[in-house]
């Protein structure tokens, strides 16, 4: 018992190691959103519903509006999202084979960011869905691939884009976008691309340019990602390739990342499957910390016992 307990103790030790030794960054997996000062957001649009919405931070968007063409989708509802701040993402706008455009009121002079708001709902692979976000005339997002970003379904995924109003024109990396305004309101167009429907599901634009969005702590969010994608797939250089594959241990039965599955009421992706919640490993830390010291304590009591046995005997004797 005390050798099997001790081997019980030891593999558990292992796996712990392993899991922590992940250096995944949490914060960044389960903060993604913060940043984004909401008192500086001049507008927000919840794509494809009809209600309003308060995201987490107290950002308030207003129901769909100022759109022509596209439909309406809450498809993501019956999703389960696993990262905070996600319920914006639940509706989108998407077309049907064809585009669609929405039409935002200009705001005042001064700097300004666009984000513009994704999920993917549907597809479980990188390269099915393809598409362009255009300024008028200019492109801002070519070949955006949301899969390809964030490789999983049901997880948010933000562009960023500056610009800068003045004299009723908007300018991008201090150009003028030619087509951009029209009768006071300014053109954001969704452009069929290379594969399947343009979407959208959510609208803002922040005062002040990039400094007052989660631009920073979106740009630290899909770097987690990008590594748990490497380390399933086995691209990730650093660390050794030895403690790589030993890190890579315990996720390897339960990661999946193009499942053949197609049921479309999970998540699909290696994320998904790693991060039940963002703070998955903390509860397994809990957990194994629970049953080491359970193990622990049978193993003091068995010693505690085998002296008592060995003293009661030697009295015997004597």
């Amino acid at each position: 018992m005390r050798r099997i307990s001790l081997f019980i103790i030891s593999a558990l030790f292992g796996i712990f190691n392993r899991v922590q030794s992940q250096g995944y960054d949490r914060q960044a997996l389960a903060g993604w959103f913060l940043g984004l000062n909401p008192e500086k957001v001049v507008y927000a649009v919840n794509c494809g519903s009809n209600d309003e919405a308060t995201d987490m931070i107290g950002v308030r968007y207003m129901p769909d509006q100022g759109f022509t063409g596209g439909v309406a989708s809450e498809d993501g509802v019956g999703h389960q999202w696993l990262f905070p701040n996600s319920d914006i993402y639940h509706s989108e706008r998407y077309g049907a084979n064809e585009g669609f455009k929405y039409h935002v009121p200009l705001p005042k002079e001064g700097q300004y960011a666009l984000v513009l708001k994704f999920s993917e709902v549907y597809f479980q692979e990188p390269g099915q869905k393809i598409f362009d976000i255009k300024i008028g005339k200019k492109t801002i997002v070519p070949d955006l691939d949301i899969f390809g970003k964030v490789f999983s379904r049901a997880i948010p995924y933000d562009t960023f884009t500056e610009f800068k109003v003045k004299d009723g024109k908007i300018f991008v990396q201090g150009e003028e976008v030619q087509g951009a305004v029209k009768n006071g309101k300014f053109l954001i167009d969704f452009v069929v691309g290379k594969a399947d429907n343009p979407k959208v599901n959510a609208i803002l634009i922040v005062e002040g340019g990039l400094k007052n969005t989660h631009h920073q702590a979106h740009e630290r969010y899909l770097k987690e990602l990008d590594k748990i994608r490497k380390l399933q797939d086995g691209q990730a250089t650093e660390p050794a390739e030895q403690q790589q594959q030993e890190m890579q241990a315990p996720f390897s039965s339960n990661i999946d990342f193009f499942a053949d599955d197609e049921d479309l009421s999970q998540p699909k992706g290696q994320v998904n499957s790693l991060l039940e919640s963002p703070y998955m490993l903390e509860g397994f830390s809990i957990g194994f910390l629970i049953l080491f010291f359970g193990i622990l304590n049978v193993l003091t009591t068995e010693n505690e016992n085998a002296l008592v046995s060995k003293a009661d005997l030697k009295r015997k004797r004597d």
